[in-house]
């Protein structure tokens, strides 16, 4: 084997060793194995704040669409916001598909309770999502849910503290849900302002 640094040929100890065992070359070769295992741990680093922030978006998710269905049952809404029917499994359903949408995908004003197979299933899911948000809450509300609210919240950059954060907040709103007092019929702009994503405007 040909040392990498000194250019004299030299018989590896190791496997795949570049270097042989003088002192210049032996610290080279040292740095090199160094500088590996820097670059291994940079990027398990990465991955793994990427992962991280992954299931707390996961997790932030999950608890919005409880608070959503909560806000529902404080205010009688048991039937599904898509069919009218009695709710035998109750989803937290978006109007705005998450994927796509990632900008209003933890708005409370783009969840609201469904029927587990019109969340999933139905052809008629979006029709129907329309149709429920004007009879419960009349047409200016339909439209700025349908239409607007893209438009107000273009674009959310949230860091993981910033989800972190958010997630700790809408836990803390959950477990005191009845202690809050607000008008039933701004109970979602209420629980917004307090997470902290969606600021009016």
């Amino acid at each position: 084997m040909i040392c990498k640094n000194c250019k004299d040929k030299f018989e590896p100890r190791q496997f795949n060793r570049k270097y042989c065992t003088k002192d210049e070359c032996n610290n080279l070769y040292f740095e090199e194995l160094k500088g590996k295992a820097i670059k291994k741990a940079q990027k398990e680093k990465r991955e793994y704040n990427k992962e991280t922030k992954k299931n707390s978006k996961s997790y932030l998710q999950d608890e919005i669409n409880k608070l959503a269905r909560m806000i529902d049952e404080r205010y009688g809404f048991n039937t599904c916001i898509d069919c009218g029917n009695i709710m035998d499994s109750v989803h937290g359903a978006h109007l705005h598909n998450v994927n796509g949408n990632e900008n209003i995908r933890y708005n409370l004003n783009n969840i609201h309770s469904a029927r587990g197979y019109c969340n999933k299933w139905s052809s008629e899911h979006k029709v129907g999502y329309r149709d429920g948000l004007e009879k419960r809450y009349g047409k200016e509300y339909r439209d700025y849910v349908v239409n607007d609210m893209k438009i107000q919240y273009s674009y959310i950059g949230l860091n993981s503290l910033e989800i972190n954060l958010a997630l700790k907040k809408t836990r803390e709103i959950i477990r005191n849900f009845n202690k809050y007092s607000y008008n039933g019929d701004g109970a979602r702009d209420y629980f917004n302002e307090l997470i902290g994503i969606y600021k009016k405007v």
